[in-house]
């Protein structure tokens, strides 16, 4: 055993492990929330409701707190593993959404839990969106993004209902709308992932523990990006008319701050899922090394994929309907969670002018859907090609195009670029 692995096994690894984790993000929080790095004045780090930097920083505290302390008992009392989760992720719910939202969705899960497995899986899924979309129009007040993973769960468990009712209703609550740990970054198929699969302690504490080292390596890459574009791009305008070699590098930077931001959320709660005994495996496994259009989509937000696949994939390929077509809709239906997720999101202040902009910007999805039709062949014959590294390099200058506007939109929020301003920027950038 070499002293990487060495280190990695060691007994007090997953600690030191979440201390380097927790000491980057509430780090990072400082930096933004005190004005410590103005470049980093616009990085999309949440820290729950609105308030004072002071305030934000002590909410941080808290919830990091609160996951140490559902890894603990999870380590020494697993018994109360569940109960514990449950209770913390109920208590952070009420304080970010409130008590109607809070009320809402314990209401919404109880239905799921006792009332959906009677039906269909696809019928208990539609019930729960419409239940959540009507509840989010007239009843709950705001929300925000701790919020809509909740309920994007919340619509995953309703099609798993008949598998939930294995488990304790507070098992259910634990795993579904108030899990601390899973409470970003997963938000479909954990309850497939947990259910069925059980892990060593030793395995747990070496995946939470590499989730964690990498992804608070991650954060730190993520800040550093950030700031070199942010500090050169202040609005949309000024990056159409900056220097060349900056158009360029967008393209590469694009991809690397959605990868980068969307995969350490991933790390940080996965990581602490396992090491509280929850088996969760990492989200992303290193889509820039995909060699086809498809292959990425196996290895990008996998625990998201997954439910595409129980959901389209499987019941439609036991159907023998065409792979095309297939694929066609699973990408359509990950642009509807996506449109779904911004729905729960903005609440009861989600304008129609929002609306049409929202579904405009999700249309980027279908339109995978037909590159990756288009792709098929390449696909299918992906192992007689000798230079692999070709199809990589073809692959991730796809992506990179494809993540441009995503990439722009968090350094600029103010841009607003949807897919079809995204296709105009493309032509006016040379």
């Amino acid at each position: 055993m070499n002293l990487r692995d060495r280190l990695l096994t060691h007994r007090a690894a997953p600690a030191v492990a979440f201390a380097v984790m927790i000491s980057v993000q509430l780090g990072t929080l400082a930096l933004k929330v005190f004005d410590l790095a103005p470049g980093l004045a616009g990085l999309p780090i949440d820290s729950g409701p609105d308030g004072t930097p002071r305030r934000d920083v002590a909410y941080l505290g808290a919830f990091l707190l609160a996951c140490a302390t559902v890894i603990v008992v999870g380590r020494y009392w697993p018994r109360f593993r569940d109960a514990t989760n449950a209770l913390l992720g109920a208590a952070f719910a009420l304080i970010v959404g409130g008590p109607v939202h809070a009320t809402m969705i314990l209401a919404l899960a109880a239905i799921i839990y006792f009332v959906a497995p009677r039906f269909n899986g696809y019928v208990s899924m539609v019930g729960t969106i419409v239940l959540l979309l009507l509840a989010f129009r007239y009843v709950v007040p705001a929300s925000n993004w701790h919020v809509h993973w909740h309920c994007l769960r919340l619509v995953s468990f309703a099609f798993e209902a008949k598998s939930a009712r294995k488990r304790s209703f507070v098992s259910f609550l634990a795993y579904a709308p108030f899990g601390l740990l899973l409470m970003t970054g997963v938000p479909v198929m954990i309850s497939y992932l947990t259910y069925t699969t059980k892990r060593s302690r030793e395995e747990l504490d070496l995946m939470g523990t590499k989730q964690l080292l990498l992804g608070a390596a991650k954060v730190i890459a993520l800040i550093a990006v950030y700031d070199f574009f942010a500090s050169r791009i202040t609005s949309l305008e000024a990056f159409l008319s900056s220097p060349l070699w900056l158009r360029l590098a967008m393209f590469p930077g694009g991809y690397a701050l959605a990868y980068l931001f969307l995969s350490s959320l991933c790390d940080f709660n996965t990581g602490c899922s396992n090491l509280a005994g929850y088996l969760a495996p990492a989200a992303f496994n290193a889509p820039f090394l995909a060699d086809t259009p498809f292959e990425f989509w196996r290895r990008w937000n996998v625990h998201v994929m997954g439910f595409l696949r129980a959901t389209c994939l499987f019941p439609l390929g036991k159907r023998k309907v065409p792979v095309a077509i297939i694929a066609f809709i699973a990408m359509t239906a990950s642009g509807a969670l996506h449109f779904l997720a911004e729905c729960f999101d903005r609440g009861k202040t989600m304008t129609r002018d929002d609306l049409v902009a929202s579904l405009i910007q999700n249309a980027s999805f279908p339109f995978i859907g037909i590159i990756l039709l288009v792709t098929i062949p390449w696909e299918k014959n992906r192992n007689e090609i000798k230079h692999k590294w070709i199809g990589v390099v073809v692959t991730q200058a796809f992506y990179c195009a494809f993540f441009l506007a995503l990439g722009i939109n968090l350094i600029v929020p103010t841009a607003r670029i949807d897919t079809l301003k995204h296709l105009h920027l493309l032509r006016e950038m040379f």
